[in-house]
């Protein structure tokens, strides 16, 4: 495919593509739906309920033309039209069908480019006017900044990493975790809180609804694919009242990757939950095996050992499926008194509880273990762990709210607040301390 910087550069549709002046040089590059300008005269007029999508056979009547043509200008042309450059090696796959084989992003799409995106719309001046109202006061901005930076004291630690500053870091490779963090967490009601304009808050709200509900892997209806098309069709079209307006020198703002969302419902259909398609595991696999390879004269060989290795693994595993799962009993030491009460206590996943007295103040005694277990919901003397799950925090017998030990390892200004714990192995707990 020619790619984003094509005429017709939507991998999944035939939208052409529009510009943003008349001047000699200007490139169509960008995708708004609504407003029909003097820069394109001759784009067709489009709308969100009627997006002309690709189709395998035409995608492969091109391939024959662009095989067939007599010249590069002939080739040329044919791209310039279709937004398709040649045919792929994967196309020998039997599973390959077109558009439906390379699936919607959602490590990238969402987060690194449109919650990205949108967020240098609010913050960065260039990027607005005065009298934008999504346009972001930079007081605002620092202090939106400070109250993220803040939030990391009670944020759970097992959800993420630290979330830095956005006002601060944003040039200093954001990860896609903190994008997450900003997009489902923190932004709609720190936007709330610091009087953001109430259309740029609900449109981001929107926003933020749709990729919950495509990020959700649970079986979907026609009805809850409809549903979503038409919250979809309500952010795209809010979006670009809101950032584009009737000024065609604003096409700028209507970038593929936001345009690109009108997909997602027809994606869930083709593939299923959306996170399907996401590259974050492609790129965890890559890292670890990355840091796997050790020899330097043939480091391709030893990672094809290593794959082999892994695969081998992973396919006993399905053979033999006792493999996979490691059944452990509780392990308890107790140096404070008799756990009788959690002896029959079943864990499906290795946990350890350790009971010691030390020279901390809200050292974890039996007792609190036992009033953490009863907050949970769990009593009597035939307690499992699968019973119930439940988080928060928890006020001990003492009025201590109940920390960890990394809590005490990491004293200073920038240290988080582990207060957070879970009751329930449906999380896979491998360890479960209480010092």
């Amino acid at each position: 495919m020619a790619g984003h910087g094509g005429i017709y550069g939507d991998r999944f549709s035939m939208v052409q593509a529009a510009k943003t002046s008349d001047q000699s040089g200007s490139r169509a590059q960008y995708y708004p739906i609504l407003n029909t300008d003097r820069f394109n005269p001759d784009r067709h007029k489009y709308s969100f309920n009627d997006i002309p999508m690709r189709e395998y056979n035409h995608y492969f009547d091109v391939l024959l033309k662009l095989e067939e043509a007599s010249s590069k200008a002939e080739w040329e042309r044919i791209t310039w039209k279709t937004g398709i450059l040649r045919l792929p090696l994967c196309a020998a796959s039997a599973a390959f069908f077109h558009p439906s084989f390379f699936p919607i992003d959602p490590f990238h799409l969402f987060y690194e480019n449109i919650m990205a995106f949108i967020w240098d719309l609010w913050t960065i001046q260039k990027h607005s006017v005065p009298g934008d109202i999504f346009q972001v006061a930079p007081v605002v901005v620092a202090t939106l900044g400070k109250l993220v930076e803040s939030a990391m004291f009670t944020l759970p630690p097992a959800f993420c990493g630290p979330v830095r500053n956005p006002h601060l870091k944003r040039q200093s490779q954001y990860k896609i975790y903190e994008w997450m963090a900003l997009l489902h967490w923190y932004l709609v009601p720190m936007a709330i809180e610091l009087g953001f304009h109430p259309n740029v808050i609900e449109n981001f709200a929107d926003f933020v609804w749709c990729i919950e509900f495509a990020m959700t892997s649970i079986p979907r209806t026609e009805e809850d694919l409809w549903t979503l098309r038409e919250r979809i069709v309500k952010f795209l079209t809010g979006f670009e009242q809101i950032y584009i307006g009737k000024n065609p020198e604003n096409n700028h703002r209507a970038r593929l990757c936001v345009f690109q969302m009108i997909h997602i419902p027809v994606h869930i259909e083709w593939n299923g939950s959306i996170r399907t398609g996401s590259q974050a595991t492609v790129e965890r696999t890559i890292g670890e095996m990355g840091q796997k390879i050790k020899s330097r004269r043939l480091p391709f060989a030893n990672l094809t050992n290593l794959i082999i290795h892994q695969e081998r693994v992973r396919i006993l595993g399905l053979y033999y499926p006792d493999l996979q799962t490691i059944k452990l009993p509780i392990q308890v030491t107790d140096t404070t008194s008799n756990p009788q009460v959690i002896k029959n206590i079943k864990a499906t996943f290795p946990i350890q509880i350790n009971f010691r007295e030390s020279e901390k103040p809200n050292s974890v005694t039996f007792l609190q273990l036992q009033a953490l277990l009863t907050e949970a919901g769990i009593s009597g003397e035939d307690l499992q762990f699968d019973a119930v799950t439940r988080f928060g925090k928890i006020r001990l017998q003492n009025m201590a709210v109940l920390q960890s030990e990394m809590y005490y390892q990491h004293r200073g200004p920038s240290r988080r607040k582990y207060c957070w714990f879970w009751v329930g192995n449906s999380l896979r707990l491998h360890r479960f301390e209480l010092n």
